[in-house]
């Protein structure tokens, strides 16, 4: 690895954590280990917890999302398998198992009123989540999650698909970088030393992500067709315009399925409107939880 963009890249993290009063810990099971991040704010009744979208982390929701700790107890956590989470590759990774893996993590905490937050693979966990345990979820909010069938499909899925290669990890600067287009509306540019820090990464956790989506795949690709009826949680849905990685139709079968889920469209954004349009994707948020 290149050791002074690790070494960058470590910085900028506990810039990031000391910046919002981010505080790490690990849970551990008998068979698996969750790490998280924790800032409590000893004024707010309720407890937001983020679940991140496959290849993601804890790190990486972006800074009008971590301003959130101002306001409210604040979880982010590893989901298991991916970041410093434990990975074993003999467990499986669908929905489901991380449901109950979830589960167990919130069973030994002390959290209140909570409010499950994920984007796309951690959206779909976190609806699956209010779906099987309702008196445990107070509200929703799902940023385009995964599990749902589209009226058109983005050309990442139909590659995904047809020919079982994905496009979601990358090993080295250029696959990073193709992964960003499909990801990103406006992609990210980022010093040639970082990048190659970041693929070093990519490439570690590489064999993670594709165990992840097969496990995914062979539990059925849209687990949130049969259940996302059955989510009574007050539910936010957030889409970017611009998602190549679930296309926007996806809308249709969350407005047929759950029809009382409030939807707000970022316009321009890709997957991640939190990253790219923060500020919108902040007011939403701050918008559904204030009613």
């Amino acid at each position: 690895m290149e050791w002074p963009g690790q070494l960058a890249l470590l910085v900028l993290r506990q810039q990031n954590r000391f910046r919002y009063r981010l505080t790490a810990r690990c849970w551990k099971a008998k068979s698996y280990e969750i790490a998280y991040l924790h800032s409590t704010c000893r004024e707010a009744k309720s407890t937001l917890v983020f679940l991140h979208g496959l290849g993601a982390s804890k790190d990486q929701w972006g800074p009008q999302i971590y301003s959130l700790v101002d306001t409210y107890n604040c979880v982010f956590l590893d989901l298991p398998g991916e970041g410093e989470s434990s990975f074993d590759g003999v467990q499986s990774y669908s929905p489901v198992a991380q449901v109950e893996r979830l589960k167990a993590f919130f069973d030994a905490q002390s959290f209140k009123d909570v409010v499950l937050i994920g984007n796309s693979i951690g959206g779909c966990i976190a609806c699956l989540y209010a779906a099987t345990y309702p008196a445990e979820v107070s509200r929703l909010i799902a940023i385009a999650p995964a599990g749902l069938p589209a009226a058109r499909l983005s050309p990442a899925m139909s590659q995904f698909l047809e020919s079982g290669k994905h496009p979601f990890g990358y090993r080295t600067v250029c696959e990073m970088r193709k992964l960003w287009e499909i990801v990103f509306t406006r992609a990210p540019k980022v010093h040639a030393f970082l990048a190659k820090a970041l693929a070093a990464r990519g490439a570690l956790c590489y064999a993670r992500i594709g165990k992840i989506l097969e496990d995914f795949k062979g539990s059925g690709l849209y687990p949130l067709q049969m259940r996302l009826a059955e989510v009574k949680a007050r539910t936010l849905i957030v889409w970017g315009s611009n998602d190549r990685v679930f296309d926007i139709s996806c809308l249709d079968e969350i407005n047929r399925l759950l029809p009382q889920a409030s939807v707000c469209i970022i316009e321009g954004a890709g997957h991640v409107p939190y990253l790219e349009c923060g500020e919108e994707t902040l007011d939403a948020i701050q918008r559904f939880l204030a009613i």
